[in-house]
This record gives C-alpha cells, structure tokens and sequence, in this order.
C-alpha cells in the first residue's frame, strides 16, 4: 500500500518583498507550497481560487488590512474552515485581541524567530485537522430499574 502525503499550501498575504521571500523560502525548506499574495485584493483572490490549508496575514497591507482580509475569509462559507494566523509589527494587546475577534487562529508579532513559527503553523494546521466529535452529546439513559 503507497500511502500518499499531500504538502501544505499555504498563502502568505505580506507586501514586504523581504518578509515574504523569508517566509515563502522557510516554508518550502519544510515541505510546504506556498503562493504569495502582495496586496489584500490578491491574497483574497489566492485564497478563494486555491481554497489553502493556511493563510499567513500581514496586518498593514497596501489597499486593506488583514483584519478585513480575515472577515471576508472567515465570513464566506467556502473559505471559512481556512486557519489564519496573523504575523504584525504591531504587538499592541488591542491589536492582538482584534485580530483573535476576527476569526484568526493566532497572532504573532514582528519580528519572531523562524522556529516559534514553524511551531505556531504545526500546532494551528494539527487543530484544524482534527476530527471534532461534538461538544454536546446526549447522556446514555439510566436503566429505570428498581422502580
């Protein structure tokens, strides 16, 4: 039996030419594909055409931010199941908690080391693979004996 291993794709939305080479080539270096996106318009259209495991999100981007970005994707039934993790200079806890409001899995602020990255994409890809069985589950019925 072969078994078949389907790589990562993940999109990067980040208008820093710099940034998104790093991130395009540390990505690749652990067996992901990657397609990046330099404006908020292109990232979005990236996102809804190849339907990714993962979206890496700059909040500053040239035309939006990334928190609109996140509420488009998180609102679109076809796209919804996409994790986001948001990698920002700002570190502000208003503009971590906001982008958490928007739907993002995580939020990592600028500038991070390469191995919390790696570990923050494995943990965040690892929970949306999982199988969820659901929160409430109707109780088995005690046997009515003695009665």
């Amino acid at each position: 039996m072969t078994i078949i291993r389907q790589e990562t794709a993940v999109v990067v939305v980040e208008d820093d030419p710099a940034s998104a080479d790093v991130l395009q080539r540390r990505l690749q270096a652990n067996g992901m594909t990657v397609t990046v996106g330099r404006t908020g318009a292109d990232g979005l259209a990236l996102i809804r055409e190849s339907h990714p495991d993962l979206v890496l999100l700059d909040v500053g981007l040239p035309d939006t931010d990334g928190y609109d970005i996140c509420l488009q994707v998180k609102s679109d039934g076809a796209t919804a199941d996409i994790p986001v993790i948001f990698l920002s200079a700002r570190g502000d806890v208003f503009d971590k908690v906001r982008g958490l409001s928007c739907g993002a899995s995580d939020y990592l602020t600028k500038p991070f080391h390469p191995a919390e990255l790696l570990a923050r994409v494995d943990a965040v890809l690892a929970q949306a693979r999982k199988v969820r069985s659901p929160r409430l589950v109707k109780a088995p019925e005690a046997s009515r004996t003695g009665r």
